[in-house]
């Protein structure tokens, strides 16, 4: 799952390995996927759809991809 989690953060974002290790939230926002996807085997926090704002809120404070 860590490499699950790793790869979406870094194609979510766009930053790669050496870039993901300069933000230490970085972290928080993978020990939370990984428990995410173990605990509820999905990325969804209720039944209308809704996202984890934390994670969330961290992998956009760090992506270099937006169009």
């Amino acid at each position: 799952m860590k490499d699950s989690a790793v790869a979406h953060i870094k194609t979510y974002t766009g930053l790669d390995d050496e870039s993901l290790d300069k933000y230490p939230d970085i972290t928080q926002a993978l020990f939370v996927l990984i428990a995410d996807m173990f605990d509820n085997r999905n990325y969804q926090l209720d039944k209308a759809g809704g996202v984890n704002r934390m994670v969330m809120t961290i992998l956009n404070s760090h992506s270099v991809n937006l169009l």
